[in-house]
């Protein structure tokens, strides 16, 4: 499973990389390999989230982001971005790991819903977790996040 044997006393303290990009990135690939749409439901109140302005509603946005919707999507430990339209205009669509909520398959939504929040959870609660730890080392961590700014396109 892992590359070395961690003994039991030193699992609790072992730390892992983000399970989340691997998640999504599986799920983006069964529902292409089934020949669906995927869509993916993010929060837009989270720092760092860059959307079109108008197109969430209650603190969500829905995005198609199927091959041919999105351009150049990209996945990482910290971000999910891509280039898309949205009423004609180009827009370039930042989602921090931590926003991503849901994916399902357009075409049976019922049937093929993903949550996401538990691993965003998880990831929220680790960046915490550095904040803190930087606050508490005289404030050389990560600074707290700012209320998040949308961009109106016009």
């Amino acid at each position: 499973m892992c590359s070395a044997p961690v003994p039991s006393s030193e699992q609790s303290s072992r730390s892992f990389t983000s399970k989340l990009p691997y998640i999504f990135s599986a799920l983006l690939q069964w529902m292409q390999d089934n020949g669906c749409t995927p869509m993916l439901v993010a929060s837009v109140n989270v720092p760092e989230v860059s959307v079109p302005a108008g197109y969430a509603h209650d603190g969500l946005i829905t995005l198609n982001i199927s091959d041919q919707a999105v351009q150049g999507l990209t996945v990482d430990q910290h971000m999910v971005s891509f280039s898309a339209r949205f009423g004609g205009r180009h827009f370039n669509v930042r989602l921090p790991l931590e926003s991503l909520r849901a994916m399902f398959a357009r075409e049976d939504p019922k049937a093929s819903a993903v949550s996401l929040s538990e691993a965003a959870a998880e990831i929220a609660a680790r960046r915490a977790d550095e904040r803190e730890q930087g606050s508490l080392e005289g404030g050389r961590g990560n600074k707290e996040p700012k209320a998040a700014k949308l961009r109106l396109v016009e």
